[in-house]
């Protein structure tokens, strides 16, 4: 991965879900993220490294 990616990829954790969307509870984009690994990796135990990753960035390009 390189650098720039990186960095866009740790900066977009705090973007929040829902702002527009009053009635929604909001979230922030890694808490969302992180929710999905965890479902992945518990419903599929043996999830591979890459996939993992993919969950826990899957939304990152939304930063931009």
């Amino acid at each position: 991965m390189e650098l720039n990616k990186l960095l866009e990829t740790l900066d977009s954790g705090g973007i929040m879900r829902f702002h527009a969307c009053p009635k929604m509870r909001k979230q922030r984009l890694s808490d969302h993220m992180w929710k999905v690994a965890l479902i992945s990796q518990f419903l599929l135990p043996t999830i591979s490294k890459d996939a993992l990753i993919h969950a826990l960035t899957h939304d990152s390009t939304e930063l931009v």
